[in-house]
């Protein structure tokens, strides 16, 4: 069966890139398309719009379309956070900046991927939890290189950056890391998911299962041999394959974890992302458990 995928060319898809390059979907069945996105509002838009039928997004806009009744469904784990392991995103300034510490960025400019999103609730918690104020911050919306043209222009004081343009950045020696903004939020948790339609699923529970299932396959080896898997990312992600051999790489939960999820929300509701909270196996598909 054609199945068609998008996902933004980051180390969260290398699972589904390695699985690809060894057959597992083709040996189940599956003809997988994967097509690389500008940023997760293309992906979710096409996922909506049935222009492909799963899509990689990081969670909270996938909470936020949850709390809003749009009908997307988690049907595959992808990055996952786990403090003091693997890259996650981390915050960078400059070489030579004075910013030290989260609360140093209090009154001062931030850039991330996507206002509201992952990143940007995560910036939020990590200052307030240093004895910031982040409703003091500006968060704009920067994406790739652009974010290290504002810094150096002195657009931004800060940006929130994810491997492997996070890795590529700091080799330059002009930027620096100021901090883990996630371990604001909780110790672990899952950054991003494979997502679908409910309609999608309720018409084809096996081709989740299957796909879920060989990500978690693919998930499990990644997460042990990222030197294998780096050639992968490079070439998806149109980068030099030694440097993001060198880069920090993420890490991957193997299975949907509600628990790993329901943080987020929390988060999501405590920072005005969404209404309130909900419990997280409320769309999470039952074939992807």
């Amino acid at each position: 069966m054609h199945v068609r995928l998008a996902s933004t060319a980051n180390d969260d898809a290398t699972p589904a890139l390695y699985a690809i390059s060894k057959g597992w979907f083709r040996d189940a069945g599956l003809d997988i398309d994967l097509q690389a996105a500008t940023n997760g509002a293309a992906v979710a838009t096409a996922v909506a719009g049935g222009i492909v039928d799963i899509g990689r997004s990081n969670v909270v806009p996938l909470i936020t379309a949850h709390a809003r009744g749009i009908p997307f469904t988690l049907v595959a784990p992808s990055g996952s956070y786990f403090e003091g392991v693997g890259s996650s995103g981390r915050i960078v300034v400059g070489k030579s900046s004075a910013v030290q510490r989260a609360r140093d960025l209090n009154g001062l400019t931030v850039s991330v991927a996507s206002l509201n999103d992952i990143q940007t609730i995560a910036a939020r918690a990590w200052i307030d939890k240093d004895g910031g104020d982040s409703s003091s911050v500006k968060f704009v919306e920067t994406t790739g290189q652009e974010a290290a043209i504002a810094l150096d222009t002195g657009h931004i004081a800060a940006a929130s950056l994810v491997s492997p343009l996070l890795g590529q950045l700091v080799q330059t020696g002009k930027y620096r890391v100021l901090g883990d903004p996630t371990a604001g939020i909780a110790s672990r948790l899952m950054e991003a998911a494979w997502f679908s339609t409910t309609a999608y699923t309720a018409k084809n529970p096996a081709v989740i299962k299957k796909f879920s299932t060989i990500i978690g396959r693919a998930s499990a080896f990644c997460n042990d041999h990222p030197d294998q898997t780096a050639p992968l990312l490079a070439a998806f992600a149109h980068l030099d394959t030694d440097t993001v051999a060198h880069s920090p790489r993420d890490k991957y939960d193997v299975t949907l974890v509600p628990g790993d999820i329901q943080p987020l929300i929390d988060a999501a509701a405590r920072y005005n992302a969404i209404p309130k909270s909900f419990d997280a196996r409320e769309f999470i598909d039952p074939n992807a458990l």
